[in-house]
């Protein structure tokens, strides 16, 4: 046996009372723990999958020429709904057990699910959902058409109605990297104390960022569809 692993051995219980008598060393603010390792770097790949898809989809709008295009929710669910659920398939760990989810709703009203109880995990989302919170305030704020009411068919007047596609990517794009952020500071909190104990904990390589979105995207574009499925051009 190594000597490194001799002295973590050694200090593993001394670890585990530090992280019962010291809350601070278990990133309490989150309620994450070394149980929550795989979970948390689950998401993070699962989370920078989607997002390079997604700069890459805002990428392709912006080259059509249709950042200013009203955004569409219809053609979103039968378009581009699966190419985001493909993405985050793509980067899912086997030994993943918790996929959290969110949503804001026409009233700028956050709901959570998925999150089976976790706190750690439950965080995540929360932040992801707190950049869109704050977009559905402005807009309702700068857009009185678009406070949240009922129509006659009963469907929910909200925010996203009165956004422009690169607006909606825009969004997305913000939540998903505040939400990058939440999981890698666990990650690099929670490392050292793990790794302490013995226990599996990796920290991310470092997630796409809104400045280096790549610039082409590969099928043929997905937006200009957008454009044909709603403008008829």
């Amino acid at each position: 046996m190594s000597s490194h692993k001799r002295i973590a051995r050694a200090l593993a219980p001394f670890v585990i009372i530090a992280m019962v008598l010291v809350p601070s060393l278990r990133n309490t603010n989150a309620g994450c723990d070394c149980s929550d390792c795989t979970n948390l770097y689950n998401r993070y790949n699962q989370v920078n999958a989607l997002l390079t898809e997604v700069c890459a989809q805002k990428a392709d709008l912006h080259n059509a020429g249709q950042d200013n295009d009203p955004y569409n929710s219809g053609y979103y669910d039968d378009n581009l709904l699966q190419t985001w659920k493909d993405a985050m398939g793509s980067a899912k760990d086997q030994w993943a057990t918790i996929f959290p989810s969110g949503n804001t709703d026409a009233f700028c009203r956050p709901s959570y699910d998925a999150y089976q109880g976790n706190d750690c995990m439950l965080n995540s989302v929360k932040t992801h959902e707190a950049v869109h919170v704050n977009t559905c305030k402005f807009i309702r704020a700068n857009n009185p058409g678009c406070i949240g009411v009922w129509r006659q068919d009963f469907y929910q007047k909200g925010y996203l109605d009165c956004v422009t596609w690169k607006q909606f990517y825009d969004d997305e794009i913000n939540a998903y990297n505040t939400e990058l952020n939440y999981l890698k500071g666990e990650l690099d909190g929670l490392k050292p104390l793990c790794q302490a104990m013995g226990q599996w904990c990796k920290t991310p390589d470092p997630g796409v960022s809104p400045s280096n979105c790549p610039s082409t995207v590969s099928p043929p574009s997905l937006i200009k569809k957008a454009a044909e499925y709603v403008f008829g051009r």
